[in-house]
């Protein structure tokens, strides 16, 4: 529980104090620094009592520049549970709350009320197989007996897929807390990281592929939450590993990991999590993770350190 108390004549300066780095702290979120945005708010709550008109803006900066959606939510139901429901702020962590519900558990569209027409349509199509497989059941009698034998010489062979069970999951979590990028369309996490994965598959028939001689595949696993709008080409960003001789690799387009999902396109508020696929020389290291803008000039290239 964060205290609070009312303005006195004789705390004016430490209020002032206060209420400038509640300032800095909103500014320190803008330009995507959490970590700074956490610390301004700690000085804050060292500094001694908080005035009850500066406690709705802690909480919700509090929330805001929390790592990841769950902490975020958590914050949020602690600012509606201190702050009275009339507030700005109160409102604003009610509709986020809302809008996760609704998210996380959409309602089942009604049943249609009216069957009479569907039942006539099913019975008029159930009549119309029975017809058909009569007809197809007296053909066949008409037709000579094919011995199994010469059926299976007939038949073209089909090509059996590789058995996809047990493929080694050599993955490496990692804190999301330490790895996180903010730029304006979004909010980028590396929630884990796999070097020379073998369950990497083309995204197109789900096959298990493998990489060029003298390479192997390093995977990321990526949360995306959406900052602007629709975000239609998660993560919004131009996304690259940088080697250990400076050299720059783009991620594969067309593959995936093996049982699970690439980065699929969201709203405002929504975040979505999938696995980017990179093909690295075996010689070389992978030592960062290099976020850049789409367009020059729309924020400062991120960097985030991936050596091992």
């Amino acid at each position: 529980m964060i205290a609070c108390t009312y303005l006195t004549p004789d705390d004016t300066l430490q209020v002032s104090d206060m209420h400038s780095k509640l300032i800095k702290a909103n500014i320190a979120l803008l330009q995507g620094m959490p970590a700074e945005v956490q610390r301004l708010l700690q000085e804050v709550r060292d500094d001694g009592d908080l005035p009850a008109v500066d406690l709705p803006l802690l909480l919700w900066l509090d929330a805001q520049s929390r790592p990841t959606p769950t902490d975020q939510i958590e914050a949020l139901r602690l600012l509606i549970s201190q702050v009275p429901p009339e507030n700005p702020y109160a409102a604003l962590a009610r509709q986020r709350l809302e809008d996760e519900a609704a998210y996380r558990s959409p309602e089942k569209p009604p049943i249609s009320t009216r069957w009479q027409p569907l039942a006539l349509a099913a019975a008029f199509t159930l009549v119309g197989v029975v017809i058909t497989l009569g007809l197809v059941a007296l053909f066949n009698q008409t037709q000579p007996v094919q011995s199994t034998a010469d059926s299976a010489a007939d038949s073209p062979a089909t090509p059996t897929p590789p058995v996809l069970a047990n493929l080694p999951d050599n993955s490496q979590v990692l804190a999301a807390e330490r790895y996180t990028a903010r730029y304006p369309a979004g909010i980028l996490q590396v929630l884990a990281l796999e070097n020379d994965s073998a369950r990497v598959v083309t995204t197109g028939d789900g096959l298990l592929t493998t990489p060029i001689l003298g390479a192997r595949f390093y995977a990321l696993h990526l949360n995306f939450e959406c900052r602007s709008g629709i975000c239609d080409r998660p993560p919004e960003a131009r996304v690259s590993i940088i080697l250990n001789d400076g050299t720059a690799l783009e991620p594969r387009t067309g593959l995936g990991i093996a049982g699970q999902t690439n980065l699929q396109p969201v709203a405002l508020g929504r975040a979505t999590s999938g696995w980017v696929i990179f093909e690295v020389p075996l010689v070389s290291n992978v030592n960062d993770l290099l976020i850049a803008p789409r367009i020059s000039g729309e924020f400062d290239p991120i960097t985030l350190s991936l050596r091992e």
